[in-house]
């Protein structure tokens, strides 16, 4: 439920309330009201009646006097007369007046406003007995009624008007919210780059300014980690490429010696005819022979052969070549873009050993009879890899322990991408899928300390 619609529901209880509050309040006032008149009528009814008795010994036709003033009540509002004959029949009667909006019998029977009656003795001097008083609340119910009615409907009247009122007041207040809301949820999605205006009231201009501010720092802090990510990596390469120099220039050579110093060995242990310093001879040839392999081997992940000296292309086609002819039934398709295709150093390192971690865990672990590779641009600012097989998929063991796969995680984290590696839905090979923002200039370490 939205705030608007909260407080407008808020506003309808509170006016609920107090119609509810303020009907009850005008029936308690309007029943009092009418049994006060109701009383005030009958009392005024008595003394007119009492008053014309007193006279009755004077006059010479006390009968018909009798009816004339059971006449003078005809039309009165409130007040019914009746002459009453000795045996307490009505011989005479008064006509009250009618209204013409009748009252609803449920508004009737909720004022409990019901009618008293009086009787007047007349005495000796007539035959009648007496004359019988009777107030009748309908009329005064039903005045009472039409201003009820009235009130309600203004009422009504006035809680549309509020609610269009504050329904539209809200909106309008509570539009910079949204905006606010809207721009939140962008942040959400890492783009610091959007604003609000700084507007409507104090309290909405203060947050605009906060959340602009806030937004400001944010993007500031992402650029800043941008370039400490990227000059990670920087360096990150620069000491891999300084462990194999100092593999391949100091190492390489000393494996090299111990190996003509053991060839030279051998030579005069079978000149001499010494079996068992030539038996060793060739162990030392082997253990040596055996080392030159691993430094090259680390040497080749340590610095992929030719990324950086005959570009991206090449590199993932030599890798391909590589892996057809040591598995010619699995075909391997590659479509890396242009032949000059290149996208920094870094990014050109990174995505080379994501192909070649990617194709060897689905050789290795997936057993398919098709591989892809694509490498294409989205818009200006992202590169999207793509390795997809055809074979039985990654089991849960391997999105564990695979030690490769956090690797291209952390490498890709760095860069500020994101790396997602899933089975097909139709349980049919694996997909690799790894995007990339376009690499920034890097910034060398006196620039970064500068800033």
């Amino acid at each position: 439920m939205t705030l608007r619609v909260r407080l407008i529901v808020l506003v309808a209880f509170v006016l609920l309330v107090s119609v509810v509050l303020g009907g009850m309040l005008a029936l308690w006032h309007a029943a009092q009201s009418a049994r006060t008149e109701m009383q005030a009528a009958l009392l005024s009814g008595e003394h007119r009646v009492r008053d014309s008795i007193e006279y009755l010994p004077e006059v010479a036709d006390r009968e018909g006097d009798l009816r004339r003033l059971i006449a003078t009540f005809n039309g009165d509002r409130h007040v019914r007369a009746s002459l009453l004959n000795a045996h307490g029949k009505s011989v005479a009667q008064s006509v009250l007046s009618t209204t013409p909006d009748p009252t609803p019998d449920w508004f009737f029977d909720l004022l409990g406003v019901h009618p008293s009656a009086s009787l007047i003795s007349i005495g000796p001097t007539v035959t009648e007995e007496g004359i019988a008083l009777e107030t009748d609340p309908h009329n005064e119910v039903s005045e009472a009624w039409t201003e009820f009615r009235d009130g309600m409907v203004i009422v009504a009247v006035f809680c549309i008007l509020s609610f269009a009122i504050i329904y539209w007041t809200a909106g309008r207040s509570l539009r910079p919210l949204e905006t606010l809301s809207a721009g939140f949820r962008t942040i959400g999605t890492g783009d610091y780059g959007t604003r609000v205006a700084e507007g409507g009231t104090p309290e909405v201009e203060h947050l605009a300014r906060a959340f602009n501010l806030m937004a400001e720092r944010l993007g500031a802090l992402e650029e800043r980690n941008e370039r400490l990510r990227t000059q990670l990596l920087t360096i990150q390469e620069e000491e891999r490429a300084d462990l194999a120099r100092d593999l391949h220039d100091d190492v390489g050579p000393f494996l090299f010696a111990v190996n003509v110093d053991v060839a030279s060995i051998t030579r005069l242990a079978e000149e001499h005819g010494d079996a068992e310093i030539l038996e060793r001879g060739r162990s030392i040839r082997e253990a040596v022979s055996h080392m030159q392999k691993h430094v090259k081997s680390i040497l080749g992940r340590l610095r992929p052969t030719g990324v950086s000296e005959i570009g991206l292309f090449q590199a993932v086609e030599n890798l391909g070549v590589f892996w057809r002819r040591r598995h010619p039934e699995i075909s391997i398709e590659l479509d890396v873009g242009a032949p000059n295709v290149s996208f920094g150093d870094v990014a050109d390192a990174t995505l080379y050993r994501l192909i070649q971690e990617s194709l060897t865990n689905a050789i290795r672990h997936g057993q398919p009879r098709c591989i892809t590779v694509s490498i294409r641009t989205q818009g200006r600012d992202e590169i999207l890899l793509e390795v997809s097989d055809d074979g039985v998929g990654l089991n849960a063991s391997m999105h564990r322990t695979g030690l490769g796969l956090a690797g291209m995680k952390e490498r890709i984290s760095a860069l500020g991408g994101t790396l997602s590696v899933r089975n097909h839905i139709d349980g049919k090979g694996a997909s690799v899928t790894a995007c990339l923002p376009r690499q920034a200039p890097v910034p060398t370490p006196e620039t970064e300390i500068e800033s």
